[in-house]
């Protein structure tokens, strides 16, 4: 819960509008609460026990993960998109197959536990804006059983994106916290480089997630509206996703089938 708290700061300073920052803890489902007023020891002793200086390595170690598992979610959710576009007319998905295509050229560039560049990342946001506008009444009955495993991985996708932007406002504020305890060490420029980059990806990673879960919702509605059109039956993920571990093993229980 200390991680959910500090959120609404957390965005703030990375640029985030007051409508964004409540945007997103109203996905993450808890409301801002009022502040309230702490003596400078009560304050001193807070920020002792929420910031950490961590060891370079383990701290990078700790920011790749969360990297991997929210690039991973978006890559769920881009398999999952593409798949259900398979329920449409040719001539309904001809563009967004091209995002497609384009996206997953990029990503086979892409270096293992790299995060997805700014141009990935802008051909996600396009490419789920194209297929919220697609109209759920034109599917096509006959390929309709492509919806349950979409509407499966986006669950996964939007569960695994809250839980990895819970653990970026923590990892900030030890990065910073270990910069500043590095910073006068000539030695370590190379490493503070590095968790500098880190900090700058996860700082994308924080601002773009609010906008990115609304999208991946609005499309999974889509498929959930075919499904019932259909009379699918639809399931949730039999257990919370907090790790790349879960994620994954979540991910291997969906079929590729409906």
């Amino acid at each position: 819960m200390r991680l959910l708290t500090a959120l609404p700061l957390t965005l703030a300073l990375l640029g985030a509008s007051p409508a964004q920052a409540q945007g997103f803890m109203s996905l993450l489902g808890k409301k801002e609460e009022p502040k309230k007023e702490a003596s400078s020891t009560d304050s001193a002793m807070a920020v002792v026990a929420a910031v950490a200086v961590m060891d370079p390595d383990a701290l990078m170690a700790e920011g790749g993960r969360i990297i991997l598992f929210s690039t991973t979610a978006t890559l769920l959710a881009m398999s999952a998109a593409e798949q259900m576009c398979e329920a449409f007319p040719k001539e309904k998905v001809e563009l967004i197959k091209a995002n497609f295509a384009k996206f997953n050229e990029l990503n086979a560039k892409r270096k293992e536990g790299e995060a997805l560049d700014a141009t990935q990342n802008t051909l996600v946001s396009e490419t789920f804006l194209m297929v919220q506008k697609l109209d759920p009444k034109s599917y096509q009955k006959d390929k309709a059983k492509v919806v349950r495993p979409a509407y499966a991985k986006l669950g996964l996708a939007v569960a695994a994106d809250l839980a990895a932007a819970s653990q970026v406002p923590g990892f900030l504020k030890n990065g910073q916290a270990t910069i500043s305890s590095l910073s006068s060490n000539p030695f370590q420029l190379m490493k503070l480089k590095k968790i500098t980059g880190v900090i700058g990806t996860l700082g994308v990673i924080a601002k773009t997630t609010p906008d990115q879960i609304r999208a991946f919702q609005t499309v999974r509605t889509i498929a959930k509206t075919i499904a019932e059109a259909e009379n699918f039956q639809l399931g949730e993920a039999a257990a919370p996703i907090t790790d790349m571990a879960s994620l994954t093993t979540a991910a291997k229980s969906v079929p590729e089938e409906g």
